[in-house]
């Protein structure tokens, strides 16, 4: 069994709580999309934003299509498309700092862990490095636009130990429409792209799926954190990853949008709910507050999952 220990646990709901590592939540509601439609607002210095918009119209001058970009924060370098709102929000510093930070306190050395939703590899290769060679990282992956970057940059940070799956996570296994946003791949869901910030240009295919249960058993993985960022589809990978959950007991690290949840019939609600009944507790990675299945408040941001029986003697909840 991979839980993290309970003092792993209370060094990261710390983190959310006390050291104002604060996701932008409000802005576009991704875990690896934050900055999206909105990069302006979320680069916080005047001298990022200058910077940034320097870089833009230097690309364009040049008709520069992809760039690599350092990015220490992930412990490796990407080559991205120099027009996307990711290699941009990158290059500005602090993408992502809460998760990265969270993540470090739950992810050991030796252990494994699953990325859905893997885009162009940034979390992928983080978590690689994490878990070392001991260790394995399977990361999920669908559109046809990103894999060959993912693929690229696994290559690049020498992440051999990365387990690439080219399709989606579902309640499921065999095949599912997906709607592939041109020029926007980040914004690519297997449901009906409602997202306000993404592209009107939609290209539908057909794509594998499985479950995370059938992919975690052929591979024999024991994850002990999963992050999941599927616009809106989170739901059906956590019922195809009911049995991994409750005999493994990881973190989960999840994209939680009411907006994008509705395309399923769901709401953040729900999602706590189904975590609450293989007794998990569920926090805002905002702030740390936790989120009960009662809480009925929409919810735009991300969520952070952690077994009850690590965590219940220090968020004065009973397990």
């Amino acid at each position: 069994m991979a839980t993290p220990t309970p003092d792993r646990c209370l060094a990261a709901l710390r983190l959310l709580q006390h050291q104002g590592l604060r996701p932008a939540r409000a802005r576009s509601g991704g875990i690896l999309s934050k900055a999206y439609g909105h990069t302006a607002e979320s680069i916080r210095s005047r001298r990022a934003r200058r910077t940034v918009a320097s870089l833009t119209r230097e690309f364009d001058r040049r008709r520069v299509t992809h760039v690599v970009v350092d990015a220490p924060t992930f412990h490796g370098s990407f080559e991205l498309k120099a027009d996307s709102l990711l290699a941009l929000a990158v290059m500005a510093g602090r993408f992502e700092a809460s998760a990265t930070a969270v993540i470090a306190t739950l992810v050991t050395e030796g252990r494994d862990a699953v990325d859905v939703g893997a885009n162009a590899g940034l979390f992928s290769v983080y978590l690689a490095s994490l878990v070392g060679r001991k260790g394995r990282v399977l990361a999920v992956e669908p559109s046809p636009a990103i894999l060959h970057s993912l693929h690229l940059n696994l290559r690049r940070n020498g992440a051999s130990n990365v387990l690439v799956y080219e399709g989606v996570l579902a309640e499921s296994s065999g095949t599912r429409a997906f709607h592939s946003v041109d020029g926007s791949p980040e914004y690519s869901s297997i449901a009906a792209i409602v997202h306000p910030h993404a592209p009107t240009t939609v290209t539908r295919i057909t794509v594998c799926s499985a479950t995370l249960d059938e992919l975690v058993a052929k591979e024999g993985l024991d994850p002990v954190l999963i992050k999941i960022d599927v616009e809106g589809a989170e739901p059906l990978v956590l019922t195809g990853g009911r049995h991994t959950l409750e005999r493994s007991r990881p973190a989960v690290l999840a994209e939680a949008d009411d907006r994008l949840l509705a395309q399923f019939g769901r709401t953040t609600n729900d999602i706590v709910e189904w975590f609450h009944s293989i007794d998990f507790r569920v926090y805002d990675m905002e702030n740390g507050d936790v989120r009960r299945p009662e809480d009925r408040r929409p919810f735009i941001g991300s969520i952070l999952a952690l077994p009850a029986e690590a965590v219940a003697r220090d968020d004065g909840q009973s397990a």
